[in-house]
């Protein structure tokens, strides 16, 4: 019959184990998370412009991430807001837009989103061939 320092010897025993099992456990759970953030996360960019009277601001922004069978999904948003009172005046999105043709709107930052002079509408890169036109009040 074991004495009762033996049986808290092994009872310490069983719990370090434990720990170190909960530990691995843990550890794998986290690097799971951080490889499916990495391979499946959301990434992309956009581009902010003010029009030249100052009234209105168009945000243009795509987003890419892959699906669980690896194809890439992108989605485009574009929004213009009336800066005096951030009322929503455009706000479009297009899921798997352009059949993957979006260009990176960091990259051609100073193409992207254009102004007219007169303030009255707004021109938005949407594929390499296609452009939409926005008009607001």
């Amino acid at each position: 019959m074991a004495t009762l320092s033996q049986r808290k010897l092994t009872l310490s025993i069983r719990y370090t184990q434990l720990f170190a099992y909960a530990s691995v456990l843990v550890a794998l759970s986290i690097a799971s998370l951080v490889l499916y953030l990495y391979y499946f996360g959301e990434s992309g960019g956009g581009v902010h412009r003010d029009s030249p009277d100052g009234k209105y601001h168009a945000h243009a922004s795509n987003y890419w991430r892959r699906n669980l069978h690896g194809v890439v999904e992108e989605r485009l948003e574009i929004i213009v807001t009336e800066n005096s009172t951030g009322c929503v005046i455009w706000r479009i999105k297009f899921n798997d837009a352009a059949g993957g043709k979006i260009p990176e709107y960091r990259a051609i930052s100073e193409k992207a989103v254009r102004w007219a002079d007169d303030s009255k509408s707004v021109r938005v890169v949407v594929s390499d061939d296609r452009e939409l036109n926005l008009t607001v009040p």
